[in-house]
């Protein structure tokens, strides 16, 4: 009874960390309409909950349970006893619950938590609610998942298209892509379906048209979402969907002056549940079908051509004083949209908003269904009703839900205050530029939330994280907190708390959808950021870098800086150290005059540099030390005592024992030098232990390096292989170089035992990893790895987040560095070029020489940096920078020495630096390279300097991303010769190097 094979998808982390709960609270519940993700998310946890599952499917005829080759349908009385048997630890999820939801069966499955162990837990998955009784002294109140909760959230939406699709999008268009959806995940996926075979171009205009075609998703709509709902239900959303607000008043004044309100049935099935959609219709319906020739209201309000408001019911009787009846049961039909088919949700229980694709494809059906005029009817009751309830200020304030805010706009900031009251801002701001604990005290004369908020932020600045969290509280607690004040501080204090990880990236998520909804774009921004920079990864980095990027088109410059300084913050805290990264964030806060963040970025570039043993460290440290007394930062000082300390041979350990008093006299609780204190150029950090992260489940964190040597690190340890045969650590080197991905075990036992009969090769195989998965995790039983895992017939060697990859790194690198350079950031792509070139540390797997499984890789990888590297160069040429061109060339040269183009990037860089000397030794090198493939040449090169001494720089070529490179050396022919031989190190010419 095994848990069944994920999907692609993204990991839902907030949601599993949500949904981590279970174990203490032993039932969970994930509710949410079809085609929400629920079966993705359990199936995500139920993986990394550490619990033996029973996973079952529950059906009208039973719940459907697969134990080895066969499926068991039980009823939920001997599935329960069969877990009840088991008497261990036990985790039992049962999937589409809403298919045997009814009072006998809720009861059975109360009683199963009643009558088991602690240790049996329940996972629902449903698309509405049970009616449990768990409100006794048995257990705790379940853990609720809820539709909102299952939304896809925007940064979940660009990597879905960027690492699992394998179509990035562009950040506005993930925007749209998300509030158009609102994250539903089965309208996401359709409309990747419907695009992937677009251009770029094609797949924007899809994207920019969203608004208005919902055709993507109309056959899912019809067929899943609404085909199991009944005909009185149907109605109301086809007739509701007029508002974007729908409560139970304005459905009954909409349809008021029919002949029969849709909702009742007509007499003939007066009930709720009454007539279901037929098989044609049960995206449309019907409204008003009643006796022979009556026809329906749109054919009536057709027939009389009218076109005003009163057409929708233009001959029809009132309803008089059936409406009262026909209000109750709207209300009682929108409350069943919301618990019974979770299609609608309300905060209040009176309006009520349904899926905005879904809404649109009501609203065109509709409006088809009844024909032009009728429906222009339709369209205008609807705003009559809706301006005559706004008027009189019935149940709605507005269409919007919150049009007459009692805050009047207060806390409504742009990239740098309130519209209001900029007063906490002032604070703030000149706190920036010196002296942060003296405007601390000054924002505690400021009244109510702000002045809470601005003596928080003020005392993180100063580096006083502890004081800073109990300020921050108390303005993320009170309840008259203008929204930006109370989300921002609520922020804050998650960013600054330590504890589970999930709990900060639950607040993130949170704080960014209120914030979404209080129209605050700069701090759903910074939320986002928060979100994408915590890992701590360079894909992490990477994303913060895109996010900051916007911000900067936006105007939202201070916002850039903190997304990029919390994903440095993550990274430092990870282990990570580049300095460089620390030098542009001390740029960028100085050229908005904040020389106190400035003065962090200084202290934290000289531990990042300490860290690496740089040669000028210890000025780097007494430099940053001179910055934060300046900038009066208490907090940054301790930074800049703790990398003297790393940098003194002879006082380190007076100077640390300093920076740690310095820390705890003023409250600083985070202190990355910890982190940085093992890493060496040679010898990276050692990251704590994975099984302090609940998501993972105690899978370890792992470094492979196969470019070069092969090399894995476990928890920053090197794995002891010495007591492993041969041919298993060669099994282990095909995993590692596709980690993270599964490889069947045919493939496995072909590559390495080919030449033995099929049952002896799996055999050997299943020998060989259970050495491996000894040697990996000493201690754990092989059946229990966490990170030689078996799923079905494949085995994969799991890469948790934090863990590493050098092949995964290097092609994720390149196709970064691709789409950034086909958005015009060119410097993105040449950061992305330079880790994909840095990374390429050797061949691939020296260890295994000509063995068939990776020679055809090994050579793909080769390709691919020397790509990367002739890129690289044409970037560098382009900006002018024609050492670092040249660098970049001869790398290119160097791993394909055939590669026409580098050579004439490499004369050109060269000549452009008016090096005539150098520039005519690279094109001799050119033309004895173009002689051994056999490509005619000419006479004497003509590069050098023309009259007057300006260096000739050879005319540019038109290529897939213009450079200033040239076409061959004067004297070169390009006439066309036999095809060329293969290169001498024995591979293909690079493709298009030859036209």
């Amino acid at each position: 009874m095994s848990v069944p094979t994920a999907g692609r998808g993204v990991v839902r982390r907030a949601l599993l960390h949500q949904l981590d709960e279970v174990l203490a609270s032993r039932c969970g519940l994930v509710v949410g309409p079809r085609g929400s993700g629920k079966t993705t998310v359990m199936r995500q946890w139920a993986r990394t909950s550490r619990l033996p599952v029973v996973w079952g499917r529950c059906t009208p005829a039973g719940i459907a349970v697969r134990s080895g080759a066969r499926t068991l349908v039980l009823t939920p009385d001997e599935l329960g006893q069969s877990v009840l048997a088991r008497r261990s630890p036990t985790l039992l999820v049962l999937d589409d619950a809403h298919e045997l939801l009814v009072r006998r069966v809720e009861d059975d499955l109360e009683q199963l938590l009643v009558s088991s162990s602690p240790d049996v837990h329940v996972l629902l998955g449903s698309v509405r609610r049970p009616v449990f009784s768990l409100a006794r002294s048995e257990f705790p109140p379940p853990t609720v998942v809820t539709p909102a909760d299952l939304r896809l959230r925007v940064w979940e939406v660009d990597r879905l298209f960027r690492d699992v699709y394998g179509h990035p999008l562009a950040l506005d268009d993930v925007d749209v892509l998300t509030d158009e959806t609102e994250g539903w995940a089965a309208a996401v996926h359709l409309f990747h379906r419907s695009t992937s075979g677009l251009l770029p171009a094609d797949r924007r205009r899809a994207i920019r048209s969203l608004g208005s075609d919902t055709s993507y998703v109309r056959d899912y709509l019809v067929d899943e979402v609404l085909a199991p709902v009944d005909r009185p239900t149907l109605d109301l959303l086809h007739w509701g969907s007029a508002f974007e607000e729908l409560t139970a008043r304005r459905y009954e004044e909409l349809v008021e002056g029919t002949a029969r309100p849709p909702l009742l049935g007509l007499g003939r099935e007066g009930t709720a549940g009454g007539a279901t959609a037929g098989a044609g219709t049960a995206g449309v319906g019907t409204v008003g079908e009643g006796t022979a020739g009556e026809g329906t209201v749109g054919e009536r309000a057709a027939g009389e051509g009218t076109g005003g408001s009163s057409a929708v019911g233009g001959a029809a009787v009132g309803v008089g004083a059936g409406g009262e009846g026909t209000a109750a049961r709207a209300a009682a039909q929108l409350r069943s949209l919301d618990r019974r088919w979770s299609l609608a949700w309300s905060e209040d229980g009176v309006r009520f908003r349904l899926p905005r694709v879904l809404r649109r494809h009501l609203q065109v059906a509709h409006a088809e269904h009844l024909g032009p005029t009728a429906a222009r009817a339709w369209r205008q009751r609807a705003e009559t009703v809706l301006r005559r309830d706004t008027a009189a200020g019935g149940d709605l304030a507005g269409e919007s839900g919150h049009d007459a805010r009692a805050d009047g706009g207060d806390g409504r900031t742009g990239s740098a205050g309130a519209t209001r009251d900029q007063t906490w801002v002032a604070v703030v701001q000149a706190a920036t530029r010196r002296d942060p604990l003296t405007h601390a005290r000054a924002a505690r004369d400021l009244p109510g939330a702000a002045g809470a908020f601005a003596e928080g932020l003020c005392l993180l600045l100063a580096g006083d994280q502890r004081t800073a969290r109990d300020a921050l509280r108390r303005a993320a607690a009170d309840p008259d907190a203008p929204p930006a004040v109370a989300l921002g501080a609520a922020l804050a204090d998650a960013a600054l708390t330590r504890g589970p990880a999930g709990r900060a990236l639950t607040t993130f998520d949170r704080v960014h959808t209120a914030a979404r909804r209080e129209d605050l774009p700069w701090l759903a921004r910074l939320a986002h950021g928060l979100v994408v920079g915590s890992d701590g990864t360079r894909t992490a980095r990477a994303e913060a870098a895109a996010l900051a990027a916007r911000a900067d088109r936006e105007g939202d410059v201070w916002g850039a800086a903190l997304v990029l300084s919390w994903a440095a913050l993550a990274a430092m805290a990870a282990g990570s150290a580049e300095p460089d990264t620390w030098d542009d964030l001390e740029r960028r806060w100085r050229a908005l005059d904040a020389a106190v963040p400035a003065g962090w970025a200084r202290a934290c570039r000289a531990l990042a540099a300490a860290a690496l043993q740089l040669p000028d460290a210890r000025q780097e440290a007494q430099s940053a030390e001179a910055v934060a007394r300046a900038a009066g930062s208490p907090g940054a000082l301790a930074y800049a005592y703790a990398a003297l300390a790393a940098t003194d041979p002879d006082g380190g350990a007076e100077l640390r024992a300093f920076a740690v008093a310095t820390a705890d006299e003023h409250g600083v609780d985070v202190r990355p030098w910890a982190a940085l204190a093992a890493a060496t150029p040679e010898s990276p950090v050692r990251r704590p232990r994975a099984v302090d992260d609940p998501v993972w489940g105690g899978v370890p964190l792992v470094d492979v390096r196969c470019l070069g040597e092969f090399r894995l690190r476990v928890d920053g340890v090197d794995a002891d292989l010495s007591g492993v045969r041969p041919r298993a650590r060669a099994a282990l080197r095909v995993l590692a170089l596709h980690a993270g991905r599964p490889v069947h075990r045919e493939l496995l036992a072909e590559a390495l035992w080919g030449d033995l009969d099929p049952r002896a090769a799996l055999h050997n195989l299943h020998v060989s990893l259970s050495a491996v998965r000894r040697a990996l995790e000493p201690g754990v039983p092989t059946r229990s790895s966490r990170l030689l895992v078996r799923d079905g017939e494949t085995y994969t060697l799991v890469l948790r987040p934090g863990s590493t990859s050098d092949v995964a790194a290097l092609d994720r690198a390149v196709r970064e560095a691709a789409r950034l350079r086909a958005v015009g950031d060119d410097a993105g792509a040449r950061a992305e070029l330079t880790c994909a070139v840095d990374l390429y540390r050797g061949d691939l797997l020296p260890e295994d020489g000509p063995a068939e499984w990776v020679v055809g890789e090994r050579e793909r990888l080769r390709l691919t940096a020397a790509d990367a590297a002739v890129a690289l160069a044409e970037l560098e040429l382009a900006h002018g920078r024609y050492d670092q061109a040249v660098a970049a060339a001869t790398r290119g040269i160097r791993l394909d020495e055939c590669r026409d183009h580098a050579w004439r990037v490499l004369v050109a860089a060269f000549t452009a630096a008016g090096d005539a000397a150098a520039a005519h030794r690279a094109t001799q090198g050119y033309r004895a390279m173009l002689d051994t493939l056999g490509v005619a040449v000419g006479g004497t090169p003509g590069v050098g300097a023309a009259r007057g001494g300006t260096p000739v720089v050879p005319t540019p070529i038109r290529r897939a991303h213009p450079t200033d490179v040239g076409p061959a050396p004067d004297g070169v022919s390009r006439a066309r010769g036999t095809p060329p031989p293969r290169s001498p190190r024995g591979s293909p010419a690079s493709p298009g190097t030859w036209s």
